[in-house]
């Protein structure tokens, strides 16, 4: 019998055999390490945000025109006499 016909693993015993275990542990490992090697790089690629500042109770007053395609926009002064808006 070959090296590697000892090792048959079947799935409902309670371990796999010991060279498979080492295998399947550095694999796992190995993808762990990917995972987080790519989400520290997603994360690092993204833009910081700008400070702001929720106004809740503040109200405002603005006025314009409001465009309804493709959506809702409220075009100002500027906006209006460019007629950039069309």
């Amino acid at each position: 019998m070959s090296e590697r016909g000892d090792e048959f693993y079947i799935g409902y015993l309670p371990t796999a055999p010991p060279r498979l275990a080492k295998q399947m542990r550095r694999v796992s490992m190995a993808l762990l390490l990917l995972v987080a090697l790519v989400a520290l790089g997603i994360i690092g690629g993204l833009q910081k945000l700008p400070f702001s500042l929720f106004e809740f109770g503040q109200e405002r007053e603005f006025t314009g025109m409001i465009k309804a395609l493709p959506y809702p926009t409220l075009l100002g002064a500027k906006e209006i006499l460019s007629r950039s808006f069309c």
